[in-house]
């Protein structure tokens, strides 16, 4: 495939990188999960999602940071609850296929394409592309599309992390509605007037809302909007980030997870598609 100028090639490892550098923007995705790693709107030239500084971007693992696609489940709602499966699904191991690329306005458009859809835990036929759009804000789009002849029902998510400067300043804003704790054993409550983060937080919101802002003391304010949702999942370990290999000991103090999500179950019948998209800037 002819590549438009906006776009460049590196090798990680048995990886390759597709750098964007357009007029508005400069991002970093990887084909290994089609995951996205890096945006940088060159209107104030500051990075929007965070990277762990021990991951690796060479095809070795599930990279930790930057926009991992969760499907055909999240989290561990595992069909018939086979906790052997992989949590957050199989697609964010693969390889993605880029089947489209091109600049349209001073943006970047690329599209890319699962090869692998149909698995232990999804023995369906599906097509799962995602659409990932780079200008001054950055537009993911993920499309389930049923292509056989029975209905199927998945969840999944854009398990976004968002880079802060420091966790203990952050305020979210726009989460209403209830939510399920899964640190207060899946206890149900409200969502806070004020929403800070100052312990492990692991809490999934029935939130329609399709509006947030995250505004730190220092730093910029970023923006989240989502569609095609039933729930926005906010994600910190704080100090349990120790028990994760890949994360420093203290990184939780640089990163959030708001997670555009399908939690509830989508069904599709056949010819059926649904979009789940988040936008940041």
């Amino acid at each position: 495939m002819q590549l438009p100028a906006s776009i460049s090639t590196e090798k990680h490892g048995n990886n390759t990188i597709l750098v964007i550098d357009n007029e508005l923007a400069t991002a970093k995705i990887s084909l290994f999960g089609a995951h996205v790693f890096s945006f940088i709107p060159k209107q104030d030239e500051i990075e929007r999602l965070w990277l762990s500084p021990l991951t690796h971007t060479d095809a070795s693992e599930n990279i930790r940071g930057g926009t991992p696609v969760c499907w055909p489940w999240f989290a561990s709602q595992f069909p018939d609850s086979d906790t052997s499966l992989p949590t957050h699904g199989f697609a964010r191991s693969q390889e993605w296929k880029l089947v489209s690329a091109k600049d349209i306005d001073s943006h970047t458009l690329l599209i890319f394409t699962c090869p692998t859809t149909s698995a232990k835990g999804f023995e369906y036929e599906a097509d799962l592309t995602l659409e990932v759009l780079v200008g001054a804000q950055l537009r993911l789009t993920l499309i389930t599309r049923n292509t056989g002849n029975e209905a199927f029902e998945f969840t999944g998510a854009l398990h976004t992390y968002f880079a802060v400067n420091d966790i203990n300043d952050v305020e979210i804003h726009g989460v209403d509605g209830h939510y399920l704790d899964k640190n207060r054993d899946m206890n149900t409550f409200d969502a806070p007037d004020e929403y800070r983060i100052q312990a492990p937080n692991d809490c999934i919101h029935f939130s329609s809302n399709a509006r947030l802002l995250v505004e730190q003391a220092s730093g910029a304010a970023i923006s989240v909007n989502a569609s095609g949702h039933d729930s926005i999942v906010i994600w910190n370990p704080w100090e349990t980030a120790k028990d994760i290999s890949n994360v420093p000991d203290e990184g939780y103090k640089y990163f959030l997870c708001i997670e555009s999500a399908v939690t509830q179950g989508k069904s599709l019948a056949p010819n059926q598609s649904h979009s789940l998209v988040q936008t940041i800037g």
